[in-house]
């Protein structure tokens, strides 16, 4: 976001500045989240189970909620086909995968602390 900021009046400048700042600060965040997730994956693996469960029970959830139906959808089929490597590679590359990792069953999903043994129940 390196637009020419010369043109700008100062409270325009100023307000595009917080919102780069903003921008920057969401963005680290949804880094954080698939780097969190991709090492729960890789620690529990109750956890990739417990998410591919999970993706089923939504997509029956919102079966006729098509704004939300396609992302169930394919991460339905990324769990079924691409497995664990397929999904940690996804991870791997937030910036080009973040609508599907936003709308990923991860964000629903309790993570897999010590004192939640559901995961572990799926391993």
């Amino acid at each position: 976001m390196n637009l020419p900021t010369s043109a700008l009046a100062p409270l325009q400048k100023e307000i595009w500045e917080r919102a780069v700042v903003q921008i920057e600060a969401v963005r680290l965040g949804e880094r954080a989240f698939a780097q969190q997730v991709g090492s729960d994956l890789r620690q529990h693996p109750g956890y990739f189970v417990a998410a591919r469960e999970r993706t089923t029970a939504l997509l029956r959830e919102h079966n006729e909620r098509p704004h939300w139906r396609w992302a169930w959808e394919r991460w339905a089929l990324l769990l079924a086909e691409g497995g664990l490597p397929e999904v940690l590679r996804l991870l791997d590359e937030p910036e080009a995968n973040q609508e599907l990792i936003s709308a990923s069953p991860f964000t629903v999903m309790r993570p897999p602390l010590p004192e939640n043994d559901f995961y572990r129940g799926h391993a």
